[in-house]
């Protein structure tokens, strides 16, 4: 499993950070580096969940093909969620509508990755 969580820990990237990310990338298997690249997932982006509407932030990739992904669903971009989750076996195609994590409507803003 390839984890973005040390990427993602940094809070809020900056575009300074593209580049970086990009030379992580390139050391990834080439599944997932070609699911990166076809999708432009980023760590500093939430996704909504087809099936629950949640906000979500990308936690790894699978290096399975295909590939997928395990995602936090965190209380600080849910307002109501009862428990954070973390979910793996996520389909790309199941990730939509992404938003920068500062810009998340409705959270909490003091966004944390321990």
């Amino acid at each position: 499993m390839i984890t973005l969580h040390e990427m993602a820990r940094a809070g809020r990237m900056q575009a300074a950070n593209e580049a970086d990310f990009l030379a992580w990338v390139d050391e990834r298997p080439l599944a997932v580096a070609a699911a990166i690249r076809e999708h432009a997932f980023r760590p500093w982006v939430t996704y909504r969940l087809r099936l629950s509407g949640r906000r979500v932030v990308l936690y790894s990739f699978d290096e399975t093909v295909p590939v997928t992904v395990t995602v936090d669903v965190l209380a600080a971009l849910n307002p109501l969620l009862a428990f954070e989750r973390r979910v793996f076996g996520v389909s790309l195609a199941d990730l939509l509508d992404p938003i920068p994590i500062w810009d998340v409507p409705g959270a909490s803003g003091g966004v944390q990755f321990s």
